[in-house]
C-alpha cells in the first residue's frame, strides 16, 4: 500500500465518524475515549445481572428450605409442610424460580461477552463505532 492510499483510508474514516461525533455532542478526539469506556460500563451492568442472578437464586434457595421445612407448631397426625399450610408461599416459590431461571439465562449468557470486553476494550470500541456508523447510515 502506498502513503497515499492509507492517507485516504484514514480521512474517510475521520469523515464517517465526523458526523455521529457531532450528533453525540461529543468532540471527535475524545469519541473513541467514550466508546472504551462505554465497554466498560457495559461490563459493569452485565455483572450486576449476575450478582442479581445469584441473589434470587439464594432466595429462592431459602424459600424453598423454608417451604419444605414442617411447622413449629405440633399439629398432631398432621404432617404438612409449609408449603401446604402458607398457600401465598407456594406462588412466591413459583415466582422466585422463574424469576431466576430468567435472571440466569439474560445474566450469565452475557460472560462471555464480559470476558472480551475486559480483555480487549479497544476492539470492542471500534466495533461498537462500526455498528453505530453502520446503523446512523
Amino acid at each position: 500500500m502506498n502513503p497515499e492510499t492509507i492517507k485516504s483510508s484514514i480521512q474517510a474514516v475521520i469523515d464517517g465518524i465526523t458526523p455521529l461525533a457531532q450528533k453525540m455532542q461529543i468532540p471527535l478526539e475524545k469519541l473513541f475515549g467514550w466508546a472504551v469506556r462505554e465497554n466498560y460500563v457495559k461490563v459493569a451492568t452485565d455483572l450486576l445481572d449476575c450478582l442479581g442472578a445469584i441473589l434470587v437464586f439464594w432466595i429462592t434457595y431459602r424459600v424453598l428450605v423454608w417451604g419444605l421445612q414442617k411447622p413449629k407448631k405440633d399439629s398432631g397426625w398432621d404432617n404438612k409442610n409449609n408449603f401446604e399450610e402458607y398457600e401465598g408461599v407456594r406462588v412466591v416459590g413459583l415466582f422466585l424460580v422463574i424469576l431466576s431461571l430468567v435472571m440466569f439465562f439474560v445474566g450469565f449468557l452475557e460472560i462471555e461477552d464480559m470476558i472480551g470486553r475486559l480483555i480487549n476494550p479497544e476492539y470492542h470500541a471500534l466495533m461498537d463505532i462500526i455498528d453505530t456508523l453502520e446503523n446512523y447510515n
